[in-house]
């Protein structure tokens, strides 16, 4: 593993769930997006002080342990935006690729921008799935899987995953979880946002 004294500002975690990606995923969520789409369903992670401070070492750990307890098969990186993180984000990727984990990246931007983006190349270059593509309120659907609005668009970038997988053509999903005395829904709700 590659040594790091880069921090993620880490919003959330979750170290096994099949909601944020295919099959049993560890999901992390970035903290800080300044593209504040209206509607979106993490506006408590706009902000980048929102997240704790977590070392690249350190969550490299805690994918290690699902991976071994819970025989996770990949990680999603969810936001927030990650690609405001790209350093940390690249750390990461690599990372998860060296223990034979896939990796899914959910994006406000389009994979065009990614690609001239620092660190772009790089990060795309370990990615299996991309989502990218701002979220748009007005174009909302609970249709297609991991997808939250009719803009966005799924890239295939390795050969990992294939779109004739039915798990990609199933609707929308959401789990409810209790931690330290608190309710957490993740996933995509049904229900619009008031």
């Amino acid at each position: 593993m590659r040594q790091t004294s880069l921090n993620l500002f880490l919003g959330d975690s979750i170290e096994a769930t099949e909601l944020e990606g295919p099959g049993l995923r560890f999901a992390l969520w970035f903290s800080g997006c300044s593209l504040r789409c209206p509607g979106c369903c993490n506006p408590h992670l706009f902000s980048k002080s929102a997240g704790s401070p977590t070392s690249g070492r350190d969550i490299i750990a805690m994918i290690e342990k699902a991976q071994l307890n819970k025989g996770i098969e990949g990680v999603s990186y969810l936001g927030g935006e990650p690609f405001e993180q790209p350093e940390i984000l690249e750390y990461l990727v690599l990372n998860t690729r060296a223990l034979g984990l896939t990796n899914m990246v959910y994006t406000g931007f389009e994979i065009e921008q990614i690609r001239t983006h620092p660190h772009g190349s790089q990060i795309l270059s370990q990615v299996d799935l991309l989502v990218d593509g701002p979220y748009l309120q007005e174009k909302r659907s609970t249709k297609r899987r991991f997808i939250g609005s009719t803009n966005q668009t799924l890239h295939f970038l390795s050969s990992a995953y294939h779109r004739e997988d039915p798990s990609f053509s199933e609707s929308n999903r959401l789990e409810i979880r209790y931690r330290s005395s608190e309710v957490h829904i993740h996933g995509f709700p049904a229900f619009p946002r008031i």
